[in-house]
């Protein structure tokens, strides 16, 4: 594809390739090629497999660890929470693209056995008493898994009281990005 840009004798019309294109595919392709073509299998070693395999892991090996409020009252429910980053293949593409990471794993992670309800997607949550709430469910242990974005949920989520894992599916544009994760 960029042969064929670095050949092209014309200035790009709508629907040829461009370099940022072919960068964006590419991105997306090193995730899970569902995200570039829908009509693909699921690959069991991608990086998307891999990250929900791991997930699944950290969360069964966590199911009992308990935690302590700040005052020194135990919670009631045991369990650590996770948070799972990724700018892309967030719900809003799936329209476009035909396959959201987000939504996958969630249907996976509850097809091996987590409940629906410990699953949270950060841009469910746009007001900020909603997102309060949210993040009192994780502290609580209501919610073990954080799904969101560097935008959505880098910066002022209030939920490492039971953080076991940060997941990095992908890598932001700008380091400040990463950090704020």
């Amino acid at each position: 594809r960029i042969n064929a840009i670095e050949m092209r004798d014309r200035p790009p019309e709508p629907g040829d390739d461009i370099l940022l294109s072919v960068i964006t595919d590419g991105r997306h392709a090193a995730i899970d090629l569902r995200l570039v073509d829908s009509d693909n299998d699921n690959e069991p070693d991608n990086k998307l497999s891999l990250l929900v395999s791991n997930a699944y892991r950290i969360w069964k090996e966590t199911e009992a660890n308990t935690y302590v409020r700040p005052n020194g009252k135990p919670f009631e429910l045991p369990g650590a929470a996770q948070m799972i980053f990724s700018d892309l293949g967030t719900i809003s593409v799936e329209k476009t693209r035909g396959f959201s990471a987000y939504r996958w794993i969630r249907d996976e992670l509850v097809r091996m056995g987590v409940p629906g309800s410990e699953i949270a997607f950060m841009q469910d949550f746009r007001k900020s008493e909603a997102k309060q709430r949210l993040f009192g469910d994780v502290r609580a242990g209501k919610v073990r898994f954080l799904i969101g974005s560097s935008d959505t949920m880098g910066t002022g989520v209030n939920a490492q009281l039971r953080l076991k894992a940060l997941h990095h599916l992908d890598v932001p544009w700008l380091p400040s990005q990463i950090e704020q994760r």
